[in-house]
C-alpha cells in the first residue's frame, strides 16, 4: 500500500512539475499574445494614420497632377486612358468622364502607328520621346513616355507627358528659314565669304569662293589653307589670320593673290575676328573681292605711264640733242629702263654695202655687238630679225629665241645674255630705210601688241629725228655759208663808208663790238645779239650821201653842214628797209641818234618810242666816238666818255644800258679788240 502511495506521490509531483511547466508556457504564450496584440493595435493605429497620410498624399498628388501646365495622361497595356490631368482635358476639349477608358489615339488622332513608341518604351524599359503634330489643335507637342512596371518588371502602365513646343518649333523653323535665306543671299553675293576657326580651318564658305577655286564647298569646309594652297601662299594667309585672331582687331584692304581655276587672281580681303556669346575669339570671317581686272588696269596704267614718260624723254632728247651718236645713246638708255626690255641696240645701214653698223647699245657688255656678224642681205647672217626687218620694212617678233630658227646664227651668243624673246623694228622715213631698232627681253613672249606699237612709235621718232638732224645739219651748213656771205657783204658795205671817211676807220666795227657786249650784259639772247652786231656795222651806212669834205672837215660844222649830217639815219633806213633781216636793223639804224628826252634826230622820239636796240647803239656810238680821234678834235678818252653817259643817264641815255656799259669798263675790264 505504501509503495503504491509513493508511486502516486511521485507521479503526482511529476504531474505538478509538468503542469507548472505548462503553466509557465501558457503564461509566456499569453505574454507573447499580449505583445502581439499590442503590436497589432499599434499596427492598426499606424495603418489608420498611414491611410490618413496616404489620403493626404493622394490629394496633394492629384492637385499637383492637375496643376501641371503640360498635358499628362496614363494608359494601361491596352492603351486605354486610366488617368489624365486637367491640362490634358483642356487640350483634348473633352470632359474627364469621356476620356477615361478611351484609347488615347482616339483622343488625339495621329496618322502613324500610335502604339509604336509605347511598345518601344515597354520593350526597351526606358524613357522614349517623339514630336507629334495635332491637327485638331494646330500645335506641335513633344511627348515623353515613361513605362510603369510591377515588381517582376512586367509593364502595367505608361505615363505620357506632352510639352507644347509649337512656338519653339515655329521659332526654329523661322530661324532655319532665315539661315537658308541668309545662305542664299551669301551664295548670291559676288564677294567671296568664308568663316575660319582658330586652327585655320574653313568652317563655312560661300558659292563665290567655291566657284572661284572650282572646288565644291564640301571639299573646302573642314580643310586648312595648307591643305588647299601652295605652302608659301598658305603661310601668307595664315600669318594674317593669326594676327587678326591674336590682336582681336580687324585687318582690312589686304591685297593678295590666290590660285583660282582661271589662274592667278588678285583679291582685296577684309578679315574680322569672330566672337562667341562670351566674347571669346573663336575664329574670323573674311570678305574677299576679286580685283584682278582693277589690278590689271592699274598695271596697264603703270605700263602706259612708263611708256608715255619714255616717249616724252625721247622726244625731249630729239629736240635737245644735235648729234646723232648722242641721240642714239640716250634713246637706248631710256628704253632699257622699261621692265620688259633687257637689252637694246640701234644699227644703221649705208649705201653700197649690206652691213648693219651698231651705233648705240644698252644692257650689253662693251664690244659684244662688234663680235657678231649682222647683215641685211640674203645670206644666213642677213636673214635674222634685224636683217629681215630692214629688207621687209616690217617688225620681226621672236617669241622664243631658243627655238626660233631665225635666230640660229647668233642663238648661243644671245642665250649667254639671258635673252628669251626679242623684236626688231625698221627705222624708216617715208621710203628711205635708215637702220633698225632691236630690243630683247629676259622673258619669253614679252612683246605684246602694246609693246610693239610703242616700239614702232619710238622707231618713227628715231627716223624722223635722224632725218631732222641731218636736214638741220645741212641747213646749218647752208646758214653758216649764208651768214659768212652776209657778214662779208655787211663788212664790205661798212668798208665802203670807211673808205670815204678814213679818219673814222673801224668805228662801225667797234660800235658793233661794244653794242654786243652791252646786249649780252643786259641778257639778250645770242640771236638778238647777232641782230645788234649787224646793226652796229650798218648804223652809219647813211653817211654815203654826206660829202667827204664834210665828213673830214677839221673844224666845227656850220648849221647847213650839220643838217646834212643829220640826214644819214633816214638815208640808212631807206637803204636797209628793203632788206629782209630777222632783226629790226633798219629801225635801229633810223633811231640810233634819238635821245630819251626827245632832243635827238631825225624824229625827236622820246623814251619807249625808241627801240632797245637803238638805245644800245646810241650809248656805244657816243662812247666809241669820245674815246677816239675825230678830224675836228683829239680823243677825249674813256674817263670823259664814262662821265658823259653817267651825267646824262636817264636824260639822254637808257639807265639800264648805261649801267651795263659802266660795269663792262669798270668791273669787267672791257677793251676794244679793234685798235682805237
Amino acid at each position: 500500500m505504501a509503495d503504491n502511495n509513493e508511486i502516486n506521490i511521485t507521479e503526482l509531483m511529476a504531474e505538478i512539475v509538468r503542469l507548472n511547466a505548462e503553466l509557465e508556457k501558457a503564461k509566456e504564450r499569453e505574454r507573447d499574445l499580449e505583445e502581439t496584440r499590442k503590436a497589432m493595435l499599434y499596427m492598426l493605429e499606424d495603418m489608420n494614420e498611414s491611410g490618413k497620410r496616404l489620403e493626404i498624399s493622394k490629394k496633394e498628388w492629384e492637385e499637383t497632377f492637375d496643376a501641371i501646365s503640360d498635358p499628362i495622361f496614363i494608359h494601361d497595356n491596352e492603351f486605354r486612358i486610366v488617368k489624365a490631368n486637367r491640362a490634358y482635358q483642356e487640350a483634348s476639349g473633352m470632359p474627364f468622364k469621356e476620356i477615361i477608358g478611351k484609347p488615347y489615339h482616339e483622343v488625339f488622332p495621329r496618322m502613324d502607328n500610335p502604339h509604336k513608341t509605347c511598345l518601344n518604351a515597354h520593350e526597351l524599359q526606358e524613357e522614349q520621346q517623339e514630336e507629334v503634330f495635332l491637327p485638331s489643335m494646330d500645335k506641335i507637342f513633344k511627348t515623353r513616355f515613361y513605362p510603369i512596371r510591377d515588381v517582376n518588371g512586367k509593364p502595367l502602365y505608361s505615363i505620357h507627358v506632352l510639352e507644347d513646343i509649337t512656338e519653339r518649333k515655329q521659332a526654329e523653323d523661322m530661324l532655319c528659314k532665315q539661315r537658308e535665306e541668309l545662305q542664299i543671299i551669301i551664295d548670291s553675293s559676288p564677294v567671296m565669304i568664308f568663316y575660319k576657326d582658330n586652327e585655320n580651318r574653313f568652317i563655312r564658305v560661300n558659292k563665290a569662293l567655291s566657284n572661284a577655286m572650282a572646288l565644291p564647298k564640301e571639299s573646302l569646309e573642314g580643310k586648312s589653307c595648307f591643305d588647299i594652297y601652295p605652302p608659301l601662299q598658305a603661310e601668307s594667309y595664315w600669318k594674317d589670320d593669326k594676327e587678326v585672331i591674336a590682336s582681336g582687331q580687324a585687318k582690312k584692304n589686304i591685297i593678295e593673290q590666290f590660285v583660282a581655276k582661271e589662274g592667278m587672281r588678285w583679291v582685296q580681303t577684309d578679315k574680322i575676328p569672330y566672337r562667341d556669346e562670351k566674347g571669346n575669339i573663336i575664329g574670323l570671317i573674311g570678305f574677299a573681292i576679286d580685283i584682278t581686272v582693277r589690278k590689271q588696269a592699274e598695271e596697264n596704267i603703270k605700263k602706259l605711264n612708263s611708256l608715255l614718260l619714255s616717249i616724252r624723254e625721247i622726244n625731249k632728247n630729239l629736240l635737245r640733242i644735235k648729234a646723232e651718236k648722242e641721240l642714239f645713246v640716250k634713246i637706248c638708255d631710256t628704253l632699257v629702263k622699261l621692265n620688259f626690255i633687257k637689252f637694246v641696240w640701234i644699227g644703221l645701214i649705208e649705201k653700197g654695202n649690206f652691213d648693219i653698223k651698231p651705233v648705240a647699245q644698252a644692257g650689253f657688255e662693251e664690244g659684244f655687238l662688234s663680235s657678231l656678224k649682222i647683215r641685211w642681205d640674203d645670206s644666213e647672217y642677213g636673214s635674222g630679225p634685224s636683217g629681215t626687218a630692214i629688207k621687209t620694212g616690217k617688225p620681226v617678233i621672236v617669241k622664243d629665241i631658243e627655238n626660233d630658227p631665225i635666230c640660229k646664227p647668233w642663238r648661243n651668243n644671245v642665250k649667254k645674255l639671258g635673252s628669251m624673246s626679242g623684236v626688231a623694228i625698221p627705222l624708216k622715213y617715208d621710203s628711205d630705210m635708215i637702220g633698225v631698232l632691236s630690243t630683247y627681253s629676259d622673258r619669253k613672249d614679252a612683246f605684246g601688241e602694246e609693246e610693239i606699237d610703242f616700239l614702232k612709235e619710238v622707231a618713227v621718232d628715231i627716223a624722223v629725228g635722224v632725218k631732222s638732224l641731218r636736214l638741220e645739219n645741212k641747213l646749218a651748213q647752208g646758214l653758216e655759208e649764208t651768214k659768212k656771205a652776209l657778214n662779208g657783204t655787211i663788212q664790205a658795205i661798212s668798208l665802203m663808208g670807211e673808205m670815204r671817211d678814213p679818219y673814222t676807220a673801224g668805228h662801225e666795227k667797234r660800235v658793233a663790238e661794244l653794242s654786243c657786249a652791252i646786249a649780252k650784259e643786259i641778257g639778250f639772247t645770242e640771236d638778238r645779239i647777232e641782230g645788234i652786231r649787224i646793226s652796229g656795222f650798218l648804223h652809219d651806212i647813211g653817211k654815203i650821201v654826206v660829202p667827204a669834205e664834210i665828213l673830214s672837215k677839221p673844224t666845227k660844222l656850220n648849221e647847213y653842214e650839220y643838217g646834212i649830217i643829220k640826214t644819214h639815219p633816214q638815208v640808212g633806213y631807206d637803204v636797209l628797209k628793203g632788206l629782209e633781216f630777222p632783226w629790226p636793223v633798219a629801225q635801229a639804224t633810223l633811231q640810233h641818234q634819238e635821245r630819251l628826252n626827245g632832243s635827238g634826230y631825225p624824229a625827236g622820239l622820246k623814251g619807249e618810242e625808241i627801240i632797245v636796240e637803238a638805245r644800245i647803239l646810241a650809248v656805244a656810238d657816243v662812247v666809241e666816238a669820245m674815246m677816239n680821234h675825230r678830224p675836228y678834235r683829239p680823243a677825249l678818252g674813256i674817263d670823259k666818255a664814262m662821265e658823259e653817259i653817267t651825267r646824262n643817264k636817264g636824260v639822254l641815255y637808257d639807265p639800264r644800258v648805261v649801267d651795263a656799259c659802266l660795269k663792262l669798263f669798270k668791273e669787267n675790264g672791257f677793251r676794244f679788240m679793234e685798235k682805237t
